[in-house]
């Protein structure tokens, strides 16, 4: 499914994008594993007008035909209003408000229940009706949607979809002004009342999964209905049957009363419920059909030595998987003690538009656009929204000049080398130098004293509240952090744009990644040319047979969650 020419035709905003990836396509997974043999899947979406459920009913319908070959109808319950002459009728025989569509009552259940009916029956060759509002009447029968073959996946979205009745005493105060003045006695919100209560929820009861859309208020439910009639005009023009701003005021008085009842008590009843911000993105998800083993991966890896070579600084071996997780939208995030110079730049030569952890879980990097709002207490700099977790560089620096005092003799810090003696340690040069030395929240040392005088060292670092870690070439000092803090702030900030369960991998191969391998759900030790595994004491791990990006790919292409992760997106895209 191409989702770029899907949000194009749809006219929505680039950022309808992340919501694809994050909710949206792992929700078609599940309604796709939740198709049984033989038996079509009722699904019913509910949402208040503008909240965007025909957008989504429309991305479930491409997805679930186009990636999972289930022949998919995705209608709208507005299809099945009563004709205009019909509702005339009501209103001269019921209550005149019957004339305007919308409240239950207006819908043609016996159509839809008959639909429905022919749909669980596994009948071929159905027409579902289609309505134009732009007319405010029912499509002559030749131009409703013709299904040849049996109906894989039934969707049905509206604003009342799945709404539960309310009781007798509830109906005895009017909520609007509409009802005060054009119903106020109350027969027609009763008569509206007792139809949900009945065929409607005869309707609504078959369903096998709902879910719902949940705006966060009815006053942006107003806003929002404004908005859709604006886009209406757009397309097809004005006519005398579009309305004005006052006009959809007074129109979506007509819904009120339910659409406030429904925000209040739908989601109870629902398996999905998305919350929606005034803006329409998604907050947070409550997924019922989300279970453990659907847990979604994210990667968290060390660079030198794990996902890099520690001698040329390639990838060459790992870069067809890097090219599979990428493919299958499993976030690879980069937990190094490297600089943000030298992580943006390593991130654009693999292609990895993600956010990363730089200077041993100092601070996280989002490319800007990546989340629909950025992190909070974020700052703000070039294409990077930036969450410092470390104190300024000097604090860090205090402490090293006062254990230099006793220790000077056995260190030297990166910003005391030359950069011809970095190069000779390090083999960098130009502009990787560079990038190396550009550090905002480190200072790792040189050590060249025995490893008595280190423990020494050690003791007395942690009396100035520094933890100190043993890299690959370096030691490191830092203030309160580390990559497993960063790694748990990650995961916490990712779990709500997400349907479903996160599942943390994590691989290392030295002492400075000891607190994010066991911060992990799954921890992968990377073997290194020294043979000085990093030891977990929090939990086991597993332990690569090949050093560097070798070992890499290979013992995460052995796990079951990344297998089926990659076996899953091959499914989606070949079929």
């Amino acid at each position: 499914m191409d989702i770029e020419k899907f949000i194009s035709a749809q006219q929505l905003q680039s950022s309808y994008k992340l919501q694809i990836q994050h909710h949206f396509m792992p929700l078609a997974q599940q309604l796709a594993n939740s198709k049984q043999p033989g038996q079509a899947l009722f699904i019913t979406i509910n949402g208040a007008q503008g909240s965007g459920k025909s957008t989504l009913a429309a991305f479930l319908a491409q997805a679930l035909q186009q990636r999972f070959a289930l022949h998919t109808c995705a209608c709208s319950i507005d299809d099945f209003y009563f004709p205009r002459a019909v509702r005339e009728q009501l209103a001269q025989s019921v209550h005149p408000l019957f004339a305007t569509r919308g409240v239950p009552g207006t819908h043609d259940i016996a159509l839809l229940s008959k639909v429905i009916a022919q749909v669980q029956d596994g009948a071929r060759g159905i027409r579902v009706p289609r309505f134009n509002k732009a007319t405010d009447d029912r499509e002559p029968l030749e131009n409703w949607p013709y299904f040849e073959r049996p109906i894989d996946v039934f969707i049905l979205e509206g604003w009342c979809v799945g709404a539960q009745p309310q009781s007798p005493c509830e109906l005895n105060v009017a909520v609007n002004s509409l009802e005060q003045n054009q119903d106020p006695d109350g027969r027609w919100r009763r008569c509206v009342n007792s139809r949900l209560a009945n065929e409607y929820q005869a309707v609504f009861n078959a369903a096998d999964i709902r879910i719902m859309l949940k705006a966060p208020s009815f006053d942006t439910v107003q806003a929002w209905r404004w908005q859709q009639e604006q886009q209406l005009i757009a397309r097809h023009g004005a006519s005398e049957h579009t309305l004005d701003e006052q006009g959809v005021k007074s129109f979506i008085s007509y819904f009120e009363r339910l659409t406030r009842h429904c925000l209040a008590h739908l989601p109870a009843h629902c398996d999905v419920v998305y919350h929606l911000d005034n803006t329409r993105h998604i907050y947070q998800c409550d997924n019922k059909l989300a279970t453990q083993g659907s847990a979604f991966p994210v990667v968290f890896t060390d660079l030198d030595g794990t996902l890099l070579d520690h001698h040329s600084y390639q990838c060459d071996e790992a870069k067809p998987l890097l090219n599979a997780l990428s493919q299958a939208q499993v976030p690879v995030i980069v937990n190094s003690s490297k600089t943000a110079a030298e992580i943006h730049a390593l991130c654009q030569a693999l292609h990895l538009d993600l956010p990363f952890i730089c200077e041993n879980g100092a601070a996280l990097y989002v490319p800007k656009g990546h989340f629909i709002t950025p992190p909070k207490a974020a700052q703000q700099c070039d294409n990077y929204w930036i969450m410092p977790f470390a104190p300024p560089l000097g604090t860090l620096q205090q402490c090293i000049s006062a254990l230099a005092e006793q220790f000077g003799d056995s260190f030297r810090s990166f910003s005391q080398l030359s950069s011809k003696r970095l190069s000779a340690l390090t083999g960098l040069t130009g502009e990787a130098l560079t990038q190396a030395q550009t550090r905002h929240y480190s200072d790792p040392l040189y050590w060249q004293g025995s490893d008595e005088v280190l423990h020494q060292f050690t003791l007395a670092a942690q009396k100035l509240g520094c933890e100190v870690l043993r890299g690959g070439r370096f030691v490191h000092l830092s203030l309160g952090v580390n990559k497993g803090k960063a790694l748990h702030y990650v995961m916490q900030m990712l779990a709500p744009q997400y349907s479903c369960p996160l599942h943390s991998i994590a691989l290392g191969d030295s002492h400075n990644d000891v607190a994010m391998l066991e911060a992990a759900d799954t921890a992968i030790v990377i073997a290194n040319s020294e043979n000085t595994a990093p030891i977990l004491k929090k939990r086991s791990a597993l332990f690569s047979v090949h050093a560097g990006p070798r070992g890499w790919q290979e013992t995460l292409n052995s796990l079951a969650l990344i297998k089926e992760q990659l076996a899953a997106d091959e499914v989606r895209n070949h079929g």
